[in-house]
C-alpha cells in the first residue's frame, strides 16, 4: 500500500485522499487504529532502520570485521570485498544462458522431471 511506505506526510496526505475519496469506512477505520502503527511517514521511531536496504546491511556484516583497522585499511578491505563480489557475480552471470537466475533455471529443470515422473507412474 502506498500510503503505508510513504515516506513524507506530504506524500502520504496525497494517498489517504485517494483512499478517502476510493473508500470513506476504509479511511475512517484506518484513522481509528492510528497512523503512526502502520504509516512509515507518521512513525515514532527513528527512520534509519527504515530507509537501509538488504544490500546496506548486507555490507555491514561484511565490513564489521574490519572496523578496529585504521581508516586506509578499511577502504582497502572494502575496495576487494566489492571487487570479488563483482568478479564472482559477473562470472556467474557469463555462465547464464537462460532468461532466469540459476537458481530458478535449477528449481524449473527439477519441477519438470519430477512432473515427468508423475506423469510415467499415474
Amino acid at each position: 500500500m502506498a500510503t503505508a511506505r510513504a515516506y513524507t506526510k506530504t506524500e502520504f496526505d496525497i494517498h489517504i485522499t485517494d483512499l478517502n475519496n476510493t473508500n470513506p469506512k476504509v479511511t475512517e477505520y484506518l484513522k481509528g487504529i492510528g497512523f503512526e502503527k502502520w504509516a512509515v511517514s507518521h512513525s515514532l521511531n527513528k527512520r534509519y532502520n527504515i530507509m537501509t536496504s538488504n544490500i546496506t546491511k548486507s555490507f555491514n556484516a561484511a565490513v564489521n570485521r574490519a572496523r578496529t583497522l585504521p581508516v586506509i585499511m578499511i577502504m582497502e578491505y572494502a575496495t576487494s570485498l566489492v571487487q570479488r563480489w563483482s568478479c564472482n557475480y559477473i562470472n556467474l552471470a557469463k555462465g547464464t544462458f537462460t532468461v532466469l537466475s540459476t537458481k530458478y533455471e535449477t528449481l524449473l529443470r527439477e519441477n519438470y522431471l519430477e512432473s515427468l515422473q508423475l506423469k510415467v507412474i499415474t
